[in-house]
């Protein structure tokens, strides 16, 4: 399995998700908490793997 780093959109989005679940886990926020971090957490997973969509058509240096 071949890591790579996740874009910074997907950084900055997964931990916007995660920070939302946290406020949500914590009631300051009247949102889904487990699963907005669950998502998160996905999210950056499915970066680190390279999965997710690349939104230029650059291709990545191996």
């Amino acid at each position: 399995m071949k890591i790579s780093t996740p874009t910074i959109i997907t950084f900055i989005l997964s931990g916007a998700l995660a920070i939302a679940g946290l406020l949500g886990q914590l009631k300051i926020l009247d949102l889904p908490g487990f699963w907005l971090l669950f998502a998160g957490f996905v999210l950056l997973f499915l970066g680190n793997l390279g999965i997710t969509l690349r939104l230029s058509n650059k291709k990545p240096k191996e």
